[in-house]
């Protein structure tokens, strides 16, 4: 077995038991979990596991997906941008539950602490690095013109540059 193989295989059991673990502890220690319950916890606990599996789980199975799965470039590339449109998904939700807790709960502010707003850029400096608009659409279809392509790679790499890429 090569060592690219060991590490895919490591690092998705480790992944898997965090998300086994953060399961665990929202139903044994806080009550479970619920998109609609009189429990306001139970709210709280689904943003916790699906920002957890949405924003950290499966972006990074997608990076390791991409760089080592032993398939054709086109398809790495497709199973890469297919799980970061599932990420992306699953990061909505959980930030959907953090608001629905809050409006539960009789908070007012919406983003009134440094954790709500740095989960704010997060999820807004993931949605933007997926390139929902240009990336995915540029690239898959074949009919975009070269200049389109050229001004949409220029686009992406400026965005690395100032760092935007690096959450």
């Amino acid at each position: 077995m090569e060592a690219k193989h060991i590490i895919l295989v490591a690092q998705g059991l480790c992944g898997i038991t965090a998300c086994i673990q953060l399961l665990g502890w929202c139903v044994y220690y806080r009550g479970g979990i619920a998109f609609i319950s009189s429990n306001k916890d139970r709210i709280s606990n689904v943003h916790a596991v699906f920002t957890f599996v949405g924003l950290i789980f499966i972006p990074s199975e997608a990076i390791l997906a991409y760089k080592l799965l032993p398939l054709r470039h086109r398809v790495r590339k497709s199973v890469h941008l297919t799980a970061l449109l599932i990420a992306m998904v699953l990061g909505a939700i959980g930030i959907n539950a953090a608001f629905t807790f809050q409006r539960q709960s009789g908070i007012l502010e919406i983003l009134y602490s440094l954790h709500s707003w740095l989960g704010a850029g997060t999820i807004f400096l993931f949605i933007f690095q997926v390139q929902c608009c240009s990336g995915w659409w540029d690239y898959f279809v074949s009919c975009t013109l070269v200049c389109q392509r050229v001004a949409g790679l220029v686009f992406f790499h400026g965005t690395e540059i100032l760092g935007c890429s690096s959450i």
